[in-house]
């Protein structure tokens, strides 16, 4: 399994320019790891101990669904 650090180190490849100055790849880096934590706590709510299989799987189709719209909004140059 992949680190979260991992994942950060493939996405700044492609994201972050070689001309950045560390405070702007320190604002990215912040940004990374804020999504990152905000979907482990939305999963976590999701597959929570007191929620159904119902509930958890119709969770996850939300978040699954709102993240596949934004993909197609970025793909289209739409703006959020």
């Amino acid at each position: 399994m992949k680190t979260v650090s991992e994942y950060f180190a493939s996405f700044a490849k492609v994201a972050i320019p070689a001309t950045a100055g560390p405070a702007q790849r320190h604002a990215m880096q912040s940004a990374f790891y804020s999504g990152a934590l905000a979907m482990f706590n939305l999963t976590s709510d999701a597959a929570a101990e007191t929620t159904s299989d119902d509930v958890a799987v119709t969770r996850l189709e939300r978040l699954h669904a709102e993240l596949q719209r934004y993909a197609v909004d970025l793909s289209e140059g739409q703006p959020r």
